[in-house]
């Protein structure tokens, strides 16, 4: 029975999602708020299916904080991001690289507003930021001068840092941007909590 469901589930779910991203592509045409709309309505259909035929049953404990946040989510699968996106009404997302590279659904995740990071910077990226953040703003040589990171990665990490919108460059300057500085000045903050049952 279970086979069955899931097989009934990822037949419907991904027909949907081929319908849905070429309608999000049409409806991005016309602006920000169709897309929105589009994107929403694609993460409760699929709300919708996984209560339905799968039987699972999302609980929140906690609330999102007023203002503006970063939230990590440690996911298993697509599933806790999806649901992000119902909990959070349409935040920014950052996403592997690899998936905004797939034809169409690429297209469609650039035009809502992902941000695409390259996954191999990892840790080494968060640092970068951190020390851009706190340091207000800094050349990309007084970063290179502390030793942390060879000038070659360095530098991939910062264009990857700039390309994904989390620091720009200003007169030869590095600063963090909007709420990448507050994020990681003031630690992962990380709300609610999401569980299956």
């Amino acid at each position: 029975m279970v086979v069955a469901r899931s097989l009934l589930y990822g037949a419907i779910f991904y027909i949907v999602t081929a319908l849905w991203v070429l309608g999000g592509i049409v409806a991005s045409l016309f602006g920000q708020r169709p897309t929105l709309a589009v994107v929403l309505s694609w993460a409760e259909i699929h709300h919708w299916l996984a209560r339905h035929i799968l039987g699972i049953h999302v609980r929140v404990e906690g609330r999102i904080p007023p203002g503006p946040h970063l939230i990590a989510v440690k996911h298993e699968s697509m599933f806790e991001t999806l649901e992000m996106m119902l909990i959070t009404n349409a935040p920014v997302i950052v996403i592997k690289r690899e998936l905004a590279d797939f034809p169409l659904f690429g297209l469609m995740t650039r035009r809502y507003g992902i941000i695409a990071v390259e996954r191999s910077a990892g840790a080494k990226a968060l640092r970068a930021l951190r020390l851009v953040a706190a340091s207000g703003t800094v050349t990309p040589g007084a970063l290179a001068d502390l030793g942390i990171f060879d000038r070659a990665e360095l530098w991939a990490i910062l264009g990857e840092l700039e390309r994904a919108g989390m620091i720009r460059e200003e007169g030869g300057e590095l600063r963090a941007h909007g709420v990448w500085a507050a994020a990681v000045l003031g630690g992962l903050l990380a709300a609610p909590v999401m569980s299956e049952r």
